[in-house]
C-alpha cells in the first residue's frame, strides 16, 4: 500500500463530494511497436514491456488496489473577520469546489467575491480533505469506456434520446468525451490514448486523520 497525491479540478471534486464520482482516467505510456501493457498475475501491477527476445520492463503504473490517494484541489487560506472587518481567529482553509465566498482584500481594503485561489498543485498534504482508496486499476484505450464507467467518472448527462438517433444515445459518454477534450485539447478524444482507469472509494477525511482513526479502532 502506498500514499500518493492526485490532482482534481473543482467540478470533479464536487462530483466526489456529491457521491457521483468513483473513477478517474489518467494518460499513461503509449506502447510503440513490439510493446504492450501487461498485468502481472502475482502482484496485479501493470507493466509496459517490450517483447523483443526476452521481454523487459520499460515502466510500471504506480497505482495498485489498496493504495491511498490524497486529493489536491484549488484552495485558499483565510481569516474570519469581526464586525470591524478585523482578522479574528486562526487561519482556515476554503476550497474552490465549494464556491466563492466574500472576503476582504487587505491590500485594497475592499471586499471581493472571489478569493485568489491557490492552484491544486500547491496544496499540502495536511490541507487535503478527501482520501481515495483504490479498488481496481485497468489499462485500456480511452474510447473503450462504457456508459456505466462514464457515469462513474462523475459527468452530468448533456444529451437526450430521440427516435431519430436512439442508436447514438450515450449521455454520460458524450459528456465525458467533452470533458476530456476540455482538459486535454480539442482532438484529445479522437487520439484515443492508452489510459489507466482507476476505481476508488471516497472518504471525506484527511489521509492522516484516517490513520489516527484506524489506530484508535
Amino acid at each position: 500500500m502506498a500514499d500518493r497525491p492526485i490532482i482534481f479540478s473543482a467540478p470533479m471534486v464536487r462530483a466526489m463530494l456529491d457521491g457521483r464520482k468513483s473513477q478517474t482516467r489518467r494518460i499513461i505510456g503509449q506502447p510503440e511497436a513490439m510493446q504492450e501493457w501487461y498485468q502481472r498475475p502475482d502482484s496485479g501491477r501493470w507493466l509496459l514491456t517490450e517483447n523483443v527476445g526476452a521481454p523487459w520492463i520499460i515502466s510500471a503504473l504506480p497505482w495498485l488496489p489498496g493504495d491511498r490517494l490524497w486529493v489536491r484541489e484549488g484552495f485558499v487560506r483565510y481569516h474570519d473577520l469581526d464586525d470591524n472587518d478585523m482578522r479574528v481567529g486562526p487561519l482556515k482553509t476554503a476550497y474552490r469546489a465549494d464556491g466563492n465566498f466574500r472576503w476582504l482584500d487587505a491590500d485594497t481594503d475592499t471586499f471581493r467575491d472571489c478569493p485568489p485561489w491557490k492552484p491544486s498543485i500547491h496544496m499540502p498534504r495536511w490541507a487535503s480533505r478527501l482520501t481515495l482508496i483504490v479498488t481496481e486499476v485497468r489499462v485500456q484505450r480511452l474510447q473503450e469506456i462504457s456508459e456505466a464507467d462514464a457515469a462513474a467518472e462523475g459527468v452530468t448527462p448533456i444529451d437526450e434520446p430521440n427516435e431519430l438517433r436512439w442508436e447514438h444515445y450515450a449521455p454520460h459518454g458524450v459528456a465525458f468525451r467533452d470533458l476530456w477534450n476540455s482538459l486535454h485539447g480539442p482532438e484529445a478524444w479522437d487520439a484515443n490514448p492508452w489510459v489507466a482507469a482507476i476505481t476508488f472509494t471516497v472518504h471525506k477525511a484527511n489521509i492522516d486523520a484516517m490513520e489516527v482513526a484506524d489506530a484508535r479502532g
